[in-house]
């Protein structure tokens, strides 16, 4: 129970949405557990070095580029996608920051990385799992 409360806190803490009611007992719960601290620790660390990256202007397209490849792209009826093109590097660092939090997910919640946890078959039985590769994953429990 005192886990998930800390999680939330700390979630709440890292959106910038906590109380400081909430602040002063996610500060007690720091002081009293060094390993959630540290974890706390490494996800501020995580979104510290995640801020400190950002793509120059130089290296941008102007809107007046893209305006004019999508007006190309148009007249010549092609299906060209540009204007994600534009912040592709903001895109690929908002994908690694979404694996990283699904997998620092599981992991808070499981306690382990296998490969039986990534997939979702951690709970499942050999003989469950033939039946519901067999009957074309139609299984019901």
């Amino acid at each position: 129970m005192q886990e998930d409360r800390f999680q939330a806190l700390m979630f709440k803490s890292l959106d910038g949405t906590i109380t400081p009611g909430e602040q002063q007992e996610f500060d007690r719960l720091l002081v009293d557990d060094p390993v959630s601290r540290r974890q706390y620790e490494q996800l501020l660390e995580i979104r510290e070095g995640l801020t400190k990256w950002s793509v120059p202007e130089r290296d941008l397209w102007t809107d007046v580029q893209v305006d004019h490849l999508v007006s190309r792209a148009m007249l010549r009826h092609e299906a060209v996608i540009v204007t994600l093109g534009r912040h592709w590097q903001k895109i690929a660092v908002a994908c690694v920051l979404i694996l990283m939090v699904s997998i620092g997910s599981i992991y808070l919640q499981n306690g382990t990385l296998d490969s039986d946890t990534l997939v979702g078959i951690e709970e499942i039985e050999a003989d469950e799992a033939y039946t519901y590769l067999s009957t074309n994953y139609t299984y019901d429990e």
